[in-house]
């Protein structure tokens, strides 16, 4: 009787949580597909080319706090500075520590070859 009883409950409270979640996202849906192109799990997808309608959402919803007039405008440079930023995720994502090692293995090398001569 007690299972049961934790059985609904939990049920009704996991139902309660997914609708409530349905409602507060589902209006907002074109605008979080956008902005999940902007998570680097999805870069590698979308390197050689983006969905046809990707940031439009974003575009028209920022463009108030923008000095662009058109939502066309804003589009265009968000596109492009994302395109951008795609080509450069190889190199943007390598950490500071990463390079600081290669840099000091590289001078490290360089001491070697520079001692055995």
């Amino acid at each position: 009787m007690l299972n049961k009883l934790t059985v609904e409950v939990y049920n009704y409270v996991m139902g309660t949580v997914i609708e409530s979640m349905i409602s507060r996202f589902s209006i907002n849906s074109e605008l979080l597909t956008e902005l999940d192109l902007l998570s680097p799990i999805q870069f590698l997808a979308h390197k050689k080319s983006l969905p046809h309608q990707a940031f439009k959402t974003l575009s028209k919803n920022i463009l108030k706090f923008t000095n662009y007039k058109t939502e066309n405008e804003v589009y265009n440079q968000i596109h492009e500075e994302f395109i951008s930023f795609l080509n450069s995720w190889e190199f943007l994502k390598g950490s500071i520590s990463d390079k600081y090692e290669i840099m000091n293995w590289e001078l490290k090398n360089d001491e070697d070859d520079f001692e055995s001569d």
